[in-house]
């Protein structure tokens, strides 16, 4: 018996730019085998997420992997400027809670998923690009350790292996424990 993550995330299904940090995070850190599934749904923006069309896909996968084991569900989220805008703090905390309801597990991105992966922000007609060339240069293999294994939000920095390790702890690659 297995169990099966599903990570929504803010990119659209057409760019999947936030995908790939995630599954390079996901392949350089952890040795998956056929009893997890690995599934994103896009979520086209942060603020869908409780769109009809997200909560379906979310109910509808783990319903498909209910006789296969568990399912976890894992929203990742830039924080945006949520320290300085009143408007995104209350939006990351509307998130927050949401997930806190729902028993979701939250992964955030201080500022945005490419500062954190870069270390700049990124405009927005060039995040594909930049997704494909971290990808195709593998950057994940040079890149730091302490930007993602963060307790609270600070800028250029996220959790995604705190909470990765909550689910896939067992399945670490030794260089993790580095």
């Amino acid at each position: 018996m297995g169990f099966q993550l599903l990570f929504c995330v803010e990119a659209d299904r057409r760019s999947g730019t936030d995908w790939v940090y995630i599954k390079s995070v996901i392949d350089k850190y952890y040795r998956i085998d056929n009893t997890i599934s690995i599934k994103p749904i896009f979520m086209g923006g942060k603020t869908n997420y409780r769109r009809g069309r997200v909560v379906n896909e979310i109910k509808t996968a783990s319903r498909e992997f209910r006789k296969n084991g568990n399912t976890a569900v894992i929203f990742c989220i830039d924080t945006d400027d949520c320290k300085t805008d009143p408007d995104r703090k209350r939006e990351f905390e509307e998130i927050k809670q949401y997930c806190n309801e729902k028993d979701y597990d939250l992964i955030w991105f201080c500022r945005d998923i490419e500062e954190v992966f870069w270390g700049k922000r990124i405009t927005s007609s060039d995040k594909k690009d930049h997704a494909k060339r971290f990808r195709a240069n593998s950057i994940i293999d040079s890149f730091s350790i302490s930007c993602i294994v963060q307790e609270s939000p600070s800028i250029g920095k996220s959790n995604i292996l705190v909470v990765l390790n909550k689910y896939l702890s067992t399945y670490r690659n030794t260089e993790l424990a580095n």
